[in-house]
């Protein structure tokens, strides 16, 4: 029975003051917004005209039997921000603010917006002594001699990024083997002459070596 009259209640006064815009001698309240924040809860959005005391802004919101009271801010002249409790949510619900009554939906809350996870991880080479001897003779083949660099590309890192790289792009990386920053530039294989293996790979590579040139 309690039930049945509230409802009453409720449908008798939306219909004797108006859904969204009540007058009253005072002014005009008007519920403009209704939304759900993901960080901020429950938010009802009034916008007014007239003269009202900022101690007239009290009210509750109910849904169904249950009532959740309203705390109220007056934002700037002519609007007033009012908050209420997530239980709310996803709810056909009757505001109370003051002498009138609005009736509104409250929104389901959007889950708060997360930073895609880098996808995008390539390889960082570098060259490395490999033991051989700069400069010395290796092998020789049909009377040329063919040197050896002395130094072998390593990879030492996993560079990651939020978007794919394009040839000739340069990043800046920490290489704790040489204890400093430098730069390495994305490459579909490692360059000429830096070190004596080759590596096939989009990937990153220092490319700071210049020409090598057997004395």
């Amino acid at each position: 029975m309690k039930k049945v009259f509230f409802t009453m209640l409720i449908l008798l006064s939306l219909l004797a003051t108006g859904i969204g815009n009540v007058h009253a001698l005072d002014g005009l309240i008007t519920l403009v917004e209704t939304r759900n924040d993901a960080g901020g809860g429950v938010i009802f959005v009034f916008e007014y005209s007239g003269e009202f005391p900022k101690s007239y802004f009290k009210g509750s919101v109910a849904v169904g039997d249950e009532k959740y009271p309203i705390h109220c801010n007056v934002v700037e002249a002519g609007l007033v921000q009012c908050t209420s409790s997530r239980a709310t949510a996803g709810r056909n619900v009757v505001v109370f603010l003051g002498e009138f009554v609005f009736w509104t939906f409250v929104p389901e809350s959007a889950p708060p917006v997360q930073k895609a996870p880098s996808q995008y991880c390539y390889n960082v080479y570098d060259y490395y002594p490999s033991g051989d001897g700069e400069g010395e003779p290796e092998e020789v083949a049909e009377g040329a001699a063919v040197f050896s660099t002395g130094q072998e590309w390593v990879a030492f890192d996993v560079h990651c990024q939020d978007t794919p790289a394009n040839f000739g792009d340069v990043e800046n990386i920490y290489n704790p083997d040489y204890d400093g920053s430098y730069d390495y530039e994305f490459l579909p294989e490692s360059p000429d002459f830096c070190a004596d293996n080759i590596i096939i790979e989009d990937a990153y590579y220092y490319n700071e070596c210049g020409e090598f040139i057997p004395s």
